[in-house]
């Protein structure tokens, strides 16, 4: 069996951006141009973050498939969205340091870290499009915000689940 090198998320992330970025695809190109600029700008995660997300989800699929050495269980904590990144901070630290690592050998945690609200139609759409909650719908920050969050989370040790319906990514 030939070994495999592990994929660094952030250029499959990339490639599917430069995907959306093909001329071919740019039918509104305000829009597109704008798209673009942000995801290609956005804050990249580091290599431990990176390894940190590989060995979780790789740790995930053991448990799901009964594999895992230890027996674990999956559990996935948190609240419905975040909304305020000083906050979901605060959350993910008390989190790692009284549930997931005093409980590491019994539980697999994943804090839940949503950023969209896709199935709401009326009231706030999430952090990714509406940063500042004040309905000015400011996407690009939101992107940014999101994405920074995310990297911030992952650094300070928590495996988060996320949605990965990007409704911006949609005319």
């Amino acid at each position: 069996m030939e070994s495999r090198k592990p994929f660094r998320t952030t250029q499959k992330f990339s490639a599917t951006i430069q995907l959306l970025c093909l001329p071919s695809f740019k039918q509104n190109s305000l829009w597109y141009h704008s798209i673009c600029d942000t995801f290609n700008s956005l804050i990249l995660q580091t290599l431990e973050g990176e390894e940190l997300v590989i060995s979780c989800r790789l740790e995930a699929a053991k448990i799901l498939r009964r594999q895992d050495p230890l027996k674990r269980l999956i559990v996935i904590v948190g609240p419905c969205s975040l909304h305020d990144p000083k906050s979901a901070m605060e959350y993910a630290k008390r989190l790692h340091d009284e549930v997931i690592v005093p409980y590491k050998d019994e539980l697999l945690i994943v804090m839940r870290a949503y950023l969209e609200k896709p199935r709401t139609t009326v009231g706030w759409k999430g952090l990714i499009n509406d940063p500042d909650i004040n309905e000015t719908f400011q996407i690009n920050k939101g992107l940014r915000t999101s994405r920074g969050l995310y990297r911030e989370l992952v650094a300070a040790g928590v495996p988060v689940g996320m949605s990965l319906l990007l409704s911006t990514a949609n005319p």
